[in-house]
C-alpha cells in the first residue's frame, strides 16, 4: 500500500507553483514566482517558504540566470534571510522583479538580486523589526522587555548595515526609512540603490525604463 505524506505533498505543491516545470541545464534560466506571506500561508493558499526555495535551487544548480517575480507584504525575517542566503550563494546571476508589492521582510529577498527591478507604481516599504505581543505563562518583567528591546536594536542594526552594503546607499537613509514606516516612491528606492531599474511589468503597457547610474556591489556569501 502506498503511504501518503501530507507535508511532503504540500511542499511539492508549493514548489510546483513557484517554478517552471522544465528542469534547467547549464545556461538555462530558472524562473521563480514568490507571492504571498513569508513563512506562513494566507487564506488564498499563497506562501513563501525558505525550504521550498532551497530545494528548488538545489535541483537547478546549473542554471546561469535566475529570475524572481516577487510580490509580498513581508513576514518572517528569519525565512527571508534564509532565502536571501540561498539566492546569493547560487552561481547564477539573479534578477528580482517586483510585480506589485515589496514590503517589510520581502525587501531582504529583493536585496539578493544583482538587478532589482520594479514598476513605477510598486509599493516598496521598510519598517522596524517587531515581535509578537508576549503570551503564555512566563512573566514579562522590565528586565525581559529591556533584553528583547536590545536584541531588536541589534538585529535592526545588522539589517541596516546589510541594506547599505548591498545597495551602496547611505546608512542614514535606511535608518530613517526603518523609523518612518511609510512606503517610499520607487524613484526614491532607485536613487538610493534599493532598486537598480524602474520598468513596467511585461504586458502592463509602455513605460520608459529608468536605470540607476551605477550597479550595486558584488554579491556576498552570507547575510551578515
Amino acid at each position: 500500500m502506498t503511504k501518503y505524506y501530507p507535508r511532503r505533498e504540500m511542499a511539492r505543491s508549493i514548489v510546483s507553483r513557484m517554478v517552471d516545470t522544465k528542469p534547467t541545464r547549464a545556461l538555462d534560466t530558472l524562473h521563480l514566482t514568490l507571492s504571498g506571506p513569508i513563512g506562513s500561508t494566507d487564506r488564498l493558499g499563497q506562501s513563501i517558504r525558505a525550504s521550498a526555495v532551497k530545494a528548488t535551487l538545489a535541483s537547478n544548480k546549473y542554471a546561469s540566470q535566475i529570475v524572481v517575480r516577487l510580490n509580498s507584504t513581508g513576514g518572517s525575517v528569519h525565512e527571508a534571510q534564509a532565502i536571501y542566503d540561498a539566492l546569493v550563494r547560487h552561481r547564477a546571476r539573479v534578477t528580482v522583479r517586483v510585480t506589485d508589492t515589496c514590503a517589510s521582510a520581502a525587501t531582504i529577498i529583493l536585496l539578493a538580486g544583482d538587478e532589482r527591478i520594479a514598476p513605477p507604481d510598486a509599493t516598496v516599504m521598510l519598517h522596524g523589526i517587531e515581535v509578537p505581543l508576549p503570551t503564555g505563562a512566563r512573566r514579562w518583567t522590565a528586565e525581559r522587555y529591556a533584553e528583547t528591546a536590545a536584541h531588536l536594536r541589534d538585529e535592526q542594526r545588522r539589517l541596516i548595515n546589510l541594506f547599505a552594503r548591498r545597495t551602496g546607499g547611505r546608512r542614514a537613509f535606511f535608518e530613517a526609512q526603518f523609523k518612518d514606516e511609510r512606503p517610499m516612491h520607487p524613484e526614491t528606492a532607485l536613487r538610493h540603490g534599493l532598486l537598480t531599474e524602474i520598468a513596467e511589468v511585461q504586458g502592463r503597457g509602455p513605460f520608459k525604463s529608468l536605470r540607476a547610474s551605477t550597479a550595486g556591489p558584488a554579491r556576498e556569501a552570507h547575510l551578515f
